[in-house]
């Protein structure tokens, strides 16, 4: 039986070749279309520059000139009292997510020394802050309102404490630096 088969494959592979060449030959034609379509009604229509007035037998030119529009409803104090209330409110906000340096996660006290003194070295003006979060102690530096701000500082760090990662993390929003819009 399984002679047959093995027969009956070439005569079968035959029959598809010689069907490809057939229809592969076959004269293709190709037809090209474009597309024209009358746009006019739809595109808008300008005013003149000048507007031409006919009386009787006069014909007089006036030169169209812009009018100014005198709001007649100001909703200026209604405004600055919804700001006043927002600035009110947002006094009020003492945190912020933000952006801290996280220099050291572990637990010899040995390392938190050093890495806090490497801080100290490197950024006189900041203040590492150390915290016991069960079962490590974690050194963090620096609070900024954007990624950006941490990069410099991470950079800098980066080089003296490899393992040293920015985290998100809640700051603290210091109001000298807080520009009032009053």
């Amino acid at each position: 039986m399984n002679k047959k088969k093995s027969k009956k494959n070439p005569v079968i592979l035959l029959h598809f070749f010689m069907g490809m060449l057939l229809f592969s030959c076959v004269h293709h034609t190709v037809t090209t279309y474009t597309y024209k379509e009358d746009i006019t009604p739809f595109r808008p229509v300008y005013q003149p520059t000048n507007l031409i007035v006919k009386k009787d037998s006069n014909v007089t030119t006036i030169p169209l000139t812009r009018q100014t529009i005198t709001p007649t409803e100001q909703n200026n104090q209604a405004l600055e009292e919804k700001l006043a209330r927002i600035h009110e409110r947002n006094k009020t906000i003492k945190y912020v997510q933000g952006y801290r340096i996280l220099a050291y996660s572990g637990t010899t006290q040995e390392m938190i020394n050093k890495t806090k003194e490497i801080i100290y070295e490197l950024f006189p003006d900041e203040n590492p802050e150390v915290k016991y979060v069960q079962p490590n102690f974690k050194v963090k530096v620096g609070e900024f309102y954007e990624r950006q701000e941490a990069n410099s500082m991470y950079i800098k760090l980066k080089k003296y404490i490899p393992d040293a990662v920015i985290i998100s993390e809640r700051v603290t929003i210091r109001r000298d630096e807080q520009i009032s819009p009053y």
